[in-house]
């Protein structure tokens, strides 16, 4: 398998995320001048969401562009999204597409789970975030093993609203009192 790299510094945002991303290098040798970064996400990276500054996408941007080389972005994030609609609705598929086509793939991010406390019955007993974020990183993950070059490749999930502990007003959920990524109330 591939290494992943994100150079020193990657990404500070304004919410609770937890950052799936590898620490490490610039781009390789030889790396073909240009390169792409694709974003996935809901609408903390949409660009119709525009705090001041722009989404974290148009503030990356930049950054990879003199990290990296990144020439394009391509931002398929949408309103809305859950772990299931990204992966099942398209929005997987054009970043997939993306990502294969002749383009050197540079940079890669994914942000989801805030809309799947609405999609879940039952505060979060059926719980289909964890098996969808599986199935999405992993199918991105094997796109980018077959992409030329090192990547940067982050994921954030903003769980837990609360404290994740089930309390009253608190939603039990993907980080709780024992500090794991899942849907076990704990």
């Amino acid at each position: 398998m591939k290494r992943r790299v994100v150079p020193g510094g990657i990404l500070a945002l304004s919410l609770t995320v937890v950052l799936l991303a590898a620490t490490g290098a610039s781009r390789a040798e030889g790396a073909s001048p240009g390169g792409l970064y694709v974003a996935l996400g809901d609408s903390v990276a949409a660009t119709p969401w525009r705090p001041p500054g722009g989404s974290y996408v148009d503030r990356l941007f930049p950054h990879y562009q003199s990290t990296l080389g990144v020439t394009q972005v391509s931002n398929r994030a949408e309103n809305g999204e859950t772990s299931g609609s990204l992966r099942t609705g398209g929005q997987l598929d054009s970043a997939l597409a993306d990502i294969n086509a002749a383009s050197d793939t540079r940079a890669v991010t994914i942000d989801i789970g805030g809309n799947d406390r609405f999609e879940c019955a039952g505060w979060w007993a059926s719980c289909p975030f964890r098996y969808n974020l599986f199935a999405t990183l992993s199918d991105l993950g094997a796109a980018l093993d077959s992409d030329p070059g090192p990547e940067s490749f982050a994921a954030m999930a903003y769980y837990n609203p609360a404290s994740g502990t089930g309390g009253e007003g608190q939603y039990p959920g993907l980080l709780g009192t024992d500090s794991v990524i899942d849907c076990e109330i704990t």
